[in-house]
């Protein structure tokens, strides 16, 4: 990540140690991806931020980082899309060249449409859709890591905000990560 082209997107990415075991992980099977987007009208109409972890049950080693974008089309779906966008090109970079037997990783957010879009990276996008710009790049960063790779990405929803309903400790781990990198991007937007 250190040499890819635009280093702003890394400015706040913190990861244990070298990373290595990101793909030793997802040779395991044993990762735990989560994201989730934050917009707040109130604060900047033309930001969106988002915040995604990666957790390896194992070592539990993590690597957790946002992204933010200044945009006219900022809103909530765009912020959930770009933590997707990050999510694979820290995939990407920690398969480097390589070359897995085929697996499939499971990533976890509170956007169905995310979800949806993530099941099926193939299918054409609808006129006039919603972010379309992103949820080309999206797709194709899932393609691209499914042909060059053999990482099949399998997406999952998870019900946001649960903390403010169950007691931290009645939270499953999803639950729990999709709390934290919701409150990582929040503080990120605040703070900027």
């Amino acid at each position: 990540l250190c040499s890819s082209p635009n280093q702003s997107l890394w400015r706040h990415f913190i990861c244990d140690g070298d990373g290595e075991w990101i793909r030793r992980g997802l040779r395991l099977g044993s990762l735990m991806i989560v994201h989730d987007g934050s917009y707040i009208k109130e604060v900047d109409p033309t930001v969106c931020l988002a915040g995604f972890l990666i957790y390896y049950r194992t070592s539990r080693c993590w690597a957790k980082g946002p992204v933010a974008e200044r945009t006219d089309s900022a809103d909530n779906y765009r912020a959930e899309i770009l933590g997707a966008l990050m999510i694979q090109l820290v995939l990407r970079t920690a398969l480097g060249s390589h070359l897995p037997s085929a697996r499939t990783v499971s990533i976890s957010c509170d956007n169905k449409g995310v979800v949806s879009h993530g099941n099926a990276p193939a299918r054409s996008l609808p006129d006039k859709q919603a972010q379309a710009d992103v949820l080309r790049c999206f797709k194709r960063y899932l393609l691209d890591n499914q042909q060059s790779h053999r990482l099949d990405a399998e997406f999952f929803w998870v019900a946001s905000h649960q903390d403010d309903q169950k007691k931290w400790e009645h939270l499953t781990l999803e639950e729990k990560i999709n709390v934290v990198v919701y409150g990582l991007a929040k503080d990120v937007l605040l703070a900027s």
